[in-house]
Order: C-alpha cells, then structure tokens, then sequence
C-alpha cells in the first residue's frame, strides 16, 4: 500500500505546483523522489499562501511517512535471511539492508516479527487515507475563489 501513499503525494504536489503557483514560486520540475517530495511539501505549506493554514496538519503527515519510510525501505530493499520453507515457521524475520556508506557498503539487519508487518501494513493505510483526504482539502482551498492560487 505505499504505492497508494506516492501516488497521493503526487496529487498533493500536483495541487500545489500547478494551483497554489509552485512551479514558480518553489521550483520548476515536480520531485520525483520521496526526499525530494517531501522537501517539496515542506517548502509549499511554508511558502504558499493557500497552503499555509494547512501546515500544521501537513506537518503531522510529512512526520508518519519519516517514522515509516525506514521499516518500508527495510522490506523493499532489504532481504530475508531464511530458507523460504521455515519462513512461515520463523516468529521473527531478519531483514538485510545494505546501503552506501561514503566509499564502503554497510550492512545493516533488522527484525520484523509477523506481528510488525502487520501493523506497519495497517499503519501505512492509514497514513495513505490521511494524506490523502488531506490532499482532497488542499485542492478545495486551492480551488475557493477567495484565495488567489483558484
């Protein structure tokens, strides 16, 4: 489900680059990265005058993807040091990372029980529903005539 959280992201800068004018006034190209598109957040609800009474709020969900982007890039990046037959058998699951490090590569390795994934699934969706209905508020103040970015 993090696609559902990227893509919602995309519409939020869409919204925001095209009607809250920050194609001209952050930058010209859409981000493409998860970095990149948080920065890009950032930057409109602090810059934007439709965006701004919105902050807060996006500040509260720019702060849910920082706390599970990590345990998402665990898994997707990451793999599972088992044999496929004793996975299901296994209580914990040893996810190995390796990720550049200056000249070297570090490994790193986390545990995940059963348990974890599940909730970082539901936790996830949550955060996906919670963009996006945030999404859904800026396009509207971004459409009210009584701001100038509609």
């Amino acid at each position: 489900h993090w696609t559902y959280v990227e893509v919602t992201l995309d519409y939020w800068i869409l919204a925001a680059h095209n009607g809250a004018n920050g194609a001209t006034l952050i930058q010209a190209d859409i981000p493409r990265s998860l970095k990149t598109k948080i920065t890009y957040l950032k930057r409109a609800h602090k810059e934007l005058p439709p965006l701004i009474p919105l902050a807060a709020e996006a500040g509260e969900v720019i702060a849910e993807i920082h706390r599970l982007k990590e345990k998402r890039h665990d898994i997707i990046h990451g793999y599972v040091e088992s044999q496929a037959t004793t996975l299901i058998e296994s209580e914990k699951l040893q996810y190995i990372r390796h990720r550049p490090d200056g000249a070297r590569i570090r490994e790193e390795v986390r545990e995940y029980s059963w348990e974890d994934l599940a909730q970082l699934e539901v936790d996830i969706i949550a955060l996906a529903k919670r963009a996006n209905a945030l999404t859904a508020r800026v396009i509207e103040v971004i459409d009210d005539p009584q701001n100038s970015g509609g």
